[in-house]
């Protein structure tokens, strides 16, 4: 009877700290919780096809560590033939936990698919953490969403001001001249789809002003004001299809269009804020994050640095080019060039560092590295950012600049040469 009194009240003091009465509640709220399931579906099964948070890509120099965790690989455990296979079990079993928290939200058990909501999302923060390759721009958006609705009181106005949140900090992302100017479509082979170039500035300047202005609106109680703007943000990420996939707008519009198309739960936005101490460190934590690149002299576009950090979607067009000469302790002299083909590559100057690096420390036999790194942002010529003589010695700071990557415009920078038009992505 003392076990079971236990169990009761462990339950009862979960369901009060959790706010879970708020889920049983609010039928839109119910919504709200298959469209996080069906993300963690799309982002579980891309992460599946991949390798890189396993021990075969630590023995691969494979892994892509973040700069304030560079030792990463020494924590991975999953594995693929020849080593093991628990990378395909783990995901088997992830994928028998969302089928049973599908169950769950079936039969109305909201306590339980909280629960399994919660050891999903800590599974989603290990990986997003654990790789930096895999931490793509979109799943943070979910992880976003995920929080709002598991930790704080008032889920259901937290989560709409996340979703606008959302929106006007990727619109604060455009105030460049890639966007303004339209100069990062001009520069793709296939500029905006059914749009003339000469329309292109105008196209970018509406996305910005939607994103920054429009998206307001969304909060108002009276559906008037809210109908317009879904409307034009349907349109919008439906037409997004054509360069991103599915994926995204899936993430995007589902949220939005069961977060906005209800008329449940609007209060006032100072009545939401003293419900939840927890709900504001969400927000504040998302605000400080996305001011990390601001922090940091020069163009994170081009330096990479702080690039990661908050929303980076469409930030920029990029080419780049990197080119790296191994010096064996024989003489043998190898080259390996690495180039950009695609806009949606984010060309990081880190990133290479890293995987150098790594090789470094697997190969006994590497004396130095010579190592160039170009880059173009939206169509501009190739500038030489970095150029040094021996990478293995090179270290990375995470919240100031690195002296090794040079600013144009402040330090001397080589002209590479002009850029042709480039895709988006792989057709």
């Amino acid at each position: 009877m003392d076990i079971i009194k236990n169990k009761s009240r462990i339950a009862v003091w979960y369901r009060d700290f959790f706010h879970i009465n708020e889920v049983e509640k609010s039928e839109t709220l119910k919504i709200v919780a298959w469209a996080l399931l069906l993300g963690w579906f799309l982002e579980f099964s891309t992460w599946f096809k991949f390798s890189d948070f396993t021990i075969n890509a630590v023995e691969e120099g494979r892994q892509l560590c973040w700069p304030f965790f560079q030792s990463c690989g020494d924590w991975y455990f999953l594995t693929l033939e020849p080593i093991g296979n628990t990378h395909v079990l783990m995901y088997g079993i992830l994928f028998g936990l969302l089928i049973t928290t599908a169950y769950t939200l079936i039969r109305g058990m909201y306590t339980r698919a909280h629960v399994l909501f919660l050891c999903l999302f800590l599974w989603e923060m290990t990986v997003l953490l654990m790789s930096m390759r895999l931490a793509v721009n979109y799943w943070y958006f979910h992880v976003f969403y995920v929080a709002l609705f598991l930790f704080p009181v008032g889920k259901l106005m937290f989560l709409r001001l996340g979703a606008v949140f959302l929106y006007f900090f990727s619109g604060i992302l455009k105030l460049d001249d890639g966007w303004l100017t339209g100069s990062y479509f001009k520069a793709l082979s296939e500029g905006l789809y059914f749009i003339p170039d000469t329309l292109i500035p105008v196209a970018t300047n509406a996305v910005i002003f939607i994103e920054i202005v429009l998206v307001w609106f969304l909060l108002s109680s009276k559906r008037g004001f809210r109908m317009p703007v879904l409307v034009i943000l349907f349109i919008f990420h439906v037409y997004s299809v054509l360069f991103v996939g599915y994926t995204y707008p899936t993430i995007a519009l589902s949220m939005v269009l069961v977060l906005f198309l209800s008329n449940e739960g609007y209060v006032s936005l100072m009545q939401t804020f003293k419900k939840s101490v927890t709900g504001i460190g969400i927000f504040t934590f998302f605000i400080i994050v996305h001011f990390i690149p601001y922090t940091i002299p020069g163009d994170s576009r081009i330096t990479g640095e702080g690039n990661k950090f908050g929303m980076y979607m469409f930030d920029a067009n990029y080419q780049c080019n990197s080119k790296a000469i191994f010096h064996q302790k024989d003489g043998q002299v190898t080259e390996r060039e690495s180039k950009s083909f695609f806009a949606i590559q984010r060309c990081d100057p880190y990133s290479h560092l890293f995987y150098l690096k790594n090789l470094c420390s697997i190969d006994s036999d590497i004396e130095r590295v010579e190592w160039a790194f170009d880059i173009s942002v939206n169509g501009s010529p190739l500038q030489r950012i970095v150029d040094e003589e021996n990478a293995c010695n090179l270290s990375y700071r995470t919240l100031s600049h690195n002296e090794w990557i040079k600013i144009p415009g402040v330090d001397e920078v080589s002209v590479i040469g002009p850029v042709s038009k480039n895709s988006y992505r792989p057709i």
